[in-house]
């Protein structure tokens, strides 16, 4: 099947659906416009029809190079059906992305939108506690700038670039092998359930003057369907 993921050492939008959608097609819009749709991930732009969106996913967060988490005003308060935030559930599609980058220690940007605040280390589960040590980024409607980010990504994604060449110089190790490096496994059950849930995750968050067309219909993760998989 076609390769969904961005290049290694791409851009990865995580945004939850229900908090931020808009912009963050927005943001990815203008990022791909910069450095190419081939190095930003964003989930229904970025998956293939027929593809396994889970693999697609979790592929994609695991070789990035950044992870840009654009936190709107209810990006800790979206409850799922049985009314816990999704933020406290181990299989909600943000906080598996967000707990993997992290892990990685690669860049972690948050990206504040729509006046959001950034969380607190207290609000957020303990695999998530460091992303409110992350210096964030605040885009808001009165305040759109997005030439700092640009220069970090430029930086970043250089950076990587070179590391990864260094890397190749000295073999590099299977696909195989580097999708078993991974903080996060999934088990048919998992899988399932992650599958029930999708419509959590994702969110990048840009206002300018005026609004652009919203993007395609987001599912989070989910390939875009008559139904939507989550809430």
């Amino acid at each position: 099947m076609t390769e969904a993921a961005p290049s290694a050492g791409g851009i990865f939008v995580s945004y939850r659906r229900d908090d931020a959608a808009y912009p963050a097609g927005w943001l990815a819009d203008r990022l791909a416009g910069r450095f190419g749709a081939g190095r930003v991930f964003k989930d229904v732009v970025s998956i293939v029809p027929g593809d396994d969106f889970v693999d697609d996913v979790m592929t994609a967060v695991r070789s990035c190079a950044v992870l840009l988490a654009v936190i709107g005003v209810r990006w800790l308060a979206v409850t799922g059906e049985d009314g816990r935030r999704r933020i406290d559930d181990p299989e909600d599609f943000v906080r598996l992305e967000i707990e993997t980058a992290l892990a990685r220690n690669v860049r972690v940007i948050p990206v504040l939108v729509d006046g959001a605040r950034m969380p607190s280390a207290a609000d957020l589960p303990a695999g998530l506690q460091g992303l409110a040590r992350r210096q964030a980024l605040e885009l808001s409607p009165a305040s759109f700038d997005t030439s700092r980010l640009l220069a970090v990504l430029e930086t970043t994604l250089t950076g990587a670039a070179a590391a990864d060449g260094t890397a190749h110089s000295r073999g590099s190790p299977s696909r195989e092998a580097a999708m078993n490096d991974v903080a996060v496994t999934f088990s048919n059950h998992d899988r399932a359930q992650v599958g029930a849930q999708v419509g959590t995750a994702r969110t990048v968050t840009v206002h300018t003057g005026a609004r652009p067309e919203p993007a395609a219909a987001d599912s989070d993760h989910a390939p875009d369907s008559g139904d939507e998989p989550g809430g």
